[in-house]
């Protein structure tokens, strides 16, 4: 998958049945857990929103979508997300 779309996928991520519309360049580290259903475009990242100097990796974080979920083109998950947190546009998050 790294090769043919240019996707990275960490092992440690966990990963129900989802459909991955535009499987190009999409980033998913350990810490993200997509449940059954979620939609995924391309350039869609999940990951660390800082960084260890030290151990030179990202500080590792959880972001948990939910059955059903749409991930549109060039989303960016960084960071944890709070439970029941919907998040629209440019650093913006609505709750519930």
């Amino acid at each position: 998958i790294f090769i043919k779309y240019s996707c990275d996928i960490t092992p440690d991520a966990k990963i129900g049945n989802v459909i991955f519309r535009h499987p190009l360049g999409i980033v998913i580290g350990g810490g993200a857990v997509l449940e059954d259903g979620v939609i995924i475009h391309q350039n869609v990242t999940f990951g660390a929103l800082r960084f260890d100097e030290k151990e030179r990796r990202g500080i590792m974080c959880r972001q948990l979508v939910k059955n059903n979920t749409i991930i549109c083109t060039g989303a960016k998950i960084l960071g944890d997300i709070p439970d029941g947190a919907t998040v629209v546009g440019y650093n913006k998050i609505i709750l519930k």
